[in-house]
């Protein structure tokens, strides 16, 4: 059986403008949710009437989970396909945004359990747009498509921050998860009938460090733990040496 890494096939597709723009939004979708949501924060914080604490949880969550799965994301994406992990992305970065937008007042649990499915599909478009990139486009092609791809990352963020601030008063702070779910549907439907591309895998072993992926997720959520929590519990805690001083060790 044929694999979609084979030159005779990968030949008889380029890449065009279509895949292009949708490969650019699936990036700007990603900051829609990130960047505007350290904008709108004041206006979250005080419809959902949730404190500081949990707010700025909600806020660095999606960086968290990001960065725990984005190597485990690209590995995938090698496997099973570039194009499935991508629109996987961006299923579930429409389903944290809906999460966030019909969160109900006086409650975070919406909100974090949004911005924790909203961290996943990062890690699935970034290296698995880039991969589309390099396997789909060639020469002037590709160096043109990977500056699109640099501007919708590093332009999307200062675009998006913008965007953000200009709805939030207008509109409201859910508006711009309800924009980030248009922009994630409008990728899909212009990268819609590309073909799947996987690595070639062929005499590599397949192996997942377990392990090292555990004590990975357990020192970034211990890291960011002790980054957003620390001025509330205590740098110094002083109730565990409290503790030995009224029960001390025989």
């Amino acid at each position: 059986m044929a694999s979609f890494d084979e030159p005779s096939i990968l030949s008889e597709y380029n890449g065009g403008e279509k895949l292009i723009a949708g490969i650019v939004l699936a990036v700007v979708t990603f900051w829609l949710f990130a960047q505007t949501t350290l904008n709108v924060l004041p206006s979250m914080r005080a419809d959902l009437q949730i404190d500081d604490g949990l707010s700025d949880i909600a806020v660095s969550i999606t960086a968290l989970f990001s960065s725990v799965f984005i190597v485990v994301a690209g590995g995938l994406a090698n496997r099973v396909g570039r194009v499935k992990i991508t629109y996987a992305g961006l299923a579930m970065s429409i389903a944290g945004s809906m999460l966030i937008a019909a969160s109900p007042r006086d409650t975070a649990t919406f909100v974090i359990s949004g911005r924790v499915i909203q961290g996943v599909p990062a890690a699935c478009i970034m290296p698995a747009t880039l991969a589309l990139i390099e396997a789909y486009y060639n020469g002037a092609a590709q160096r043109r498509a990977l500056s699109f791809w640099s501007l919708g990352s590093s332009g999307g963020g200062g675009l998006c921050a913008l965007l953000g601030g200009l709805v939030d008063a207008p509109l409201g702070w859910r508006s711009s998860f309800w924009m980030s779910i248009a922009v994630a549907l409008a990728s899909w439907l212009l990268s819609r009938g590309t073909p799947e591309s996987r690595a070639d895998r062929q005499g590599v072993a397949r192996t997942f460090d377990r392990t090292g992926f555990t004590a990975l997720t357990i020192a970034m959520v211990a890291f960011n733990v002790i980054v957003e929590q620390g001025s509330i519990l205590g740098w110094f805690n002083s109730w565990c040496y409290r503790s030995w001083a009224r029960s001390p060790p025989r």
